[in-house]
């Protein structure tokens, strides 16, 4: 949990302090995600994927999750990218972004989990069932 409030603050203290790449009340999607320096990839990946396994404990926690699906996603994901670095994970998304150039407009914290997750079934072959997004 301290990692993660420290990750919070230093992401939250790159955004005041980096120059805006949007216009006001553009979404942070995969177009702006690609104009950014490799840092503050880094720094927006981890972060958006942290965000994502502490939502997942969340939501098992909220929703009494009886059979563990959640929970189990995000052991999935966890063991998954246990031996990633900041950086690889930025380049797994980043390649994700680039090749596909379709999706660039959607959110940048569904494009990380896709990424994530095409990429970790890639490595073991296990997939995973994650719903569709209705969210474009």
């Amino acid at each position: 949990m301290r990692n993660f409030c420290c990750g919070f603050v230093f992401l939250l203290a790159v955004f005041i302090s980096h120059p805006a790449h949007a216009e006001d009340g553009e979404k942070l999607s995969g177009n702006i995600f690609l104009q950014l320096d490799d840092l503050t990839k880094g720094i927006l990946v981890s972060g958006v994927y942290e965000g994502m396994q502490v939502g997942m404990a969340m939501s098992s926690s909220i929703s009494g999750d009886n059979e563990g699906y959640i929970r189990g996603l995000g052991d999935y994901y966890a063991k998954c990218v246990a031996h990633w670095t900041r950086m690889q994970m930025k380049d797994v998304v980043e390649q994700y972004v680039e090749s596909h150039p379709e999706r660039r407009h959607q959110f940048l914290a569904i494009l990380v989990r896709t990424a994530i997750s095409e990429a970790c079934v890639k490595l073991d072959g296990i997939s995973p069932h994650i719903p569709d997004d209705p969210v474009n």
